[in-house]
């Protein structure tokens, strides 16, 4: 049979545009400086290099496309106000190079620290001039790395967020749902299945719990720098949350018999209600008591305020004290997963203060014994 003769197409076939190799874009730099002949240098440098474009300094610093800003001290005050509000709103780190004469180097950081440490925080490295173009092209580069790395990681925690918020908002209203079932189920159940519908409900709600718990760990990791704390209120804060817990714990004695002064103020923010809803409900949950009680007492010093958490349950052995604010060390029978304990000694330290386990023999009823120490707020009302 005979066969079709080869055009010879398919050897010589041109590729087609969208099988042609794009160039890569080039990375946008902005060039701040105010020497004439440092700057045509470095936008000259910019214009050979084949992986950077140049922005002029003409454009608006708070909304000009750059990845990178190279700047001298001149330019640096000019526009102090800008760079700072551009940084400040970027989420990820936006890198800032200063040019200065090697001879000011050392000069120029011991002002920047003492005088400005605004601006000395904006600053990610000083650059000596003259400077060789394979040293600029490190330099940059190297910023540019961690640059990437910065807004891969934020990418992937506003992922992590929708995920958390997304999970936590499902998880809740599922188990509202088998919450509201199983106690309607109660008024048909016997009296001998009474306590398997009360577990069902304890374990519910303790579902319910940890997704708060998660919430709060989310907020704490993801707060930037040093905690925002003011002066709080600890009786509004302990009374509003042990109601609480008594409401989610009917069946237990919560009490707090001296409260503290309506005026005592400690140096924390609101989620200091995680701190103690967490220690009632670890007091709760881990008692095997027939009446479980917990009782919270307040002490009042000068530049101190401790708050003792006491329950009636069996104690913890001193083997596990040692290890148990650690994420997720819970016990092998537990009922929780670490992480209401572990919130705990992290909001605590955040606030300057201490969290620790005493002598149960301490305790007003014996059991287990958190004592919680924060720093009293300067100002009193």
């Amino acid at each position: 049979m005979p066969q079709p003769e080869e055009t010879g197409n398919e050897a010589h076939a041109q590729p087609s545009e969208s099988s042609e190799e794009r160039a890569p874009e080039r990375t946008p730099v902005l060039t701040l400086v105010s020497s004439p002949g440092n700057r045509r240098v470095l936008e000259d440098w910019l214009a050979d290099h084949e992986a950077y474009r140049h922005v002029s300094r003409d454009a608006d610093v708070r909304t000009a496309d750059f990845e990178c800003c190279l700047l001298d001290k001149e330019m640096l005050f000019e526009h102090r106000a800008s760079l700072l509000e551009r940084q400040a709103s970027e989420g990820s780190i936006l890198p800032y190079l200063l040019l200065v004469p090697e001879a000011s180097h050392g000069k120029m950081r011991t002002q920047l620290e003492t005088e400005y440490p605004d601006l000395w925080a904006a600053i990610d490295g000083l650059i000596d001039m003259p400077i060789s173009k394979d040293r600029l092209a490190e330099r940059i580069a190297t910023v540019l790395r961690l640059r990437g790395q910065s807004v891969a990681v934020n990418q992937q925690r506003e992922q992590l967020d929708v995920l958390n918020r997304v999970l936590r908002h499902d998880i809740r209203n599922d188990v509202h749902v088998i919450l509201a079932w199983t106690e309607n189920l109660g008024e048909m159940v016997s009296p001998d299945g009474q306590e398997s519908i009360e577990k069902i409900l304890r374990a519910g709600n303790h579902v319910v719990e940890l997704t708060t718990s998660a919430h709060d760990i989310a907020e704490m990791i993801h707060g930037e720098g040093s905690p925002d704390l003011s002066a709080v209120s600890l009786e509004r804060i302990l009374t509003d949350e042990l109601e609480k817990r008594q409401e989610t714990h009917p069946g237990a004695d919560i009490s707090m018999p001296d409260p503290p002064s309506p005026e005592t103020r400690v140096r924390t923010n609101e989620m200091l209600s995680s701190v103690f809803r967490n220690l009632v409900n670890n007091a709760v949950q881990h008692n095997d008591s027939t009446e479980p009680a917990v009782t919270v007492t307040v002490e009042e010093y000068d530049d101190r305020v401790s708050v003792v958490v006491a329950d009636n349950g069996p104690g913890i052995p001193d083997e596990h004290q040692d290890r148990l604010f650690s994420e997720g060390k819970a016990g092998m029978d537990s009922e929780g997963t670490g992480m209401g304990l572990f919130l705990v000694d992290r909001l605590v330290e955040s606030y300057g203060g201490e969290v620790r386990i005493e002598d149960r023999t301490t305790g007003p009823k014996g059991g287990t014994v958190f004592v919680v120490e924060l720093p009293m707020a300067p100002e009193r009302g």
